[in-house]
């Protein structure tokens, strides 16, 4: 059996041909991808490989998140999400009385609302239906700025 190894940065697929192709000269291959044992023989698939691939990693990440340092790692991913909706909230607060002829204002408004965006990124938000932090849609620059010319 011939071992392969795999570079940092290496995708799975790309992972997988490698290991088919050192099973087209009749050799079995095996390899270690993110910690999870690969192997492959002359009836291999790159998506059969990748497929194994998948229900390890599954199986892996369901037996951390019930673990005791799982649960803990997601009562803070949560608390910390919550954090950031309540600083998020607070500065959409803030955006109606935004001076947006000061840009130093507006450039301190959007660091500070950085954070919250992207690290709610992706997540169910409540009320909205989108998956992102937001709760309300943004106001366009009319509704806050009424004096805008037509």
């Amino acid at each position: 059996m011939k071992t392969v190894h795999f570079d940092g940065g290496c995708h799975i697929n790309t992972a997988a041909k490698m290991l088919v192709e050192v099973c087209r000269t009749g050799e079995t291959a095996q390899g270690v991808f993110n910690e999870i044992a690969l192997t492959a023989d002359e009836t291999s698939t790159v998506e059969g490989i990748v497929a194994d691939y998948d229900v390890k990693s599954e199986r892996r990440a369901e037996t951390y998140r019930n673990s005791p340092e799982g649960k803990k790692a997601a009562r803070e991913d949560e608390e910390r999400r919550r954090q950031m909706q309540r600083l998020h909230d607070t500065l959409m607060q803030q955006l109606p009385n935004l001076n947006f002829a000061d840009d130093v204002a507006v450039l301190d408004w959007l660091c500070e609302f950085q954070d919250p965006s992207d690290y709610n990124h992706g997540r169910e938000a409540e009320g909205c239906g989108h998956r992102h932090v937001c709760r309300q849609r943004l106001p366009s620059e009319r509704q806050l700025r009424p004096g805008l010319p037509r």
